[in-house]
């Protein structure tokens, strides 16, 4: 982001800390697609993703109070920190009793990978090791930069770059063995 953007994003943060809901909700607008764009890849319908970024943004406007905004790195591994934990609850919470012989073929999720990713690159990104999907995930379906990745996993810009390169060597083998 540029310097004016940066600011704007800090003076977002500092009134929704404030209480002002306009604030917030402009922050939530500024979110709300990477959010949801990295949750969707992590979960199987875009119901629960839905759900999930609602649940994110609750915890986010409780935990405002608690953030010292330093940058903007600082507050996207903030969000980053609060979106991976509720991925957790979700996974830990999960009970699928519905065996995939019971869904009608629009319930599928094999369908439903089709008609979101027709290529199935999220099949393939699900199977690299998780440092690597992680960058891929932040990379493309959030639209994140190197920088705004390596401050959201605690590492430098170098480290991103190498897992990025590294996953994308990995998926054109993937790709190749199911050709």
């Amino acid at each position: 982001m540029d310097e004016g953007k940066t600011q704007e994003l800090r003076n977002m943060v500092e009134r929704s800390k404030a209480g002002n809901q306009e604030a917030f909700h402009a922050l939530y607008d500024v979110l709300a697609d990477r959010l949801f764009g990295y949750i969707r890849s992590r979960v199987r319908s875009g119901d629960d993703a839905t759900d999930i970024l609602q649940d994110v943004i609750v915890d986010l406007w409780q935990a405002l109070g608690r953030l010292e905004y330093r940058s903007e790195g600082h507050f996207y591994a903030f969000v980053f920190v609060i979106t991976k934990r509720r991925l957790a609850r979700h996974y830990d919470n999960r009970t699928n009793t519905t065996s995939l012989d019971d869904l009608t073929p629009s319930e599928h999720p094999s369908v439903e990978a089709e008609l979101v990713d027709p290529d199935g690159m999220r099949a393939h990104v699900a199977k690299l090791p998780e440092k690597y999907r992680d960058v891929m995930v932040l990379r493309y379906w959030s639209g994140l930069g190197f920088a705004e990745i390596a401050h959201m996993l605690k590492t430098n810009e170098n480290t991103v770059k190498v897992r990025h390169h590294r996953a994308l060597e990995q998926l054109r083998a993937l790709m190749e063995l199911y050709e």
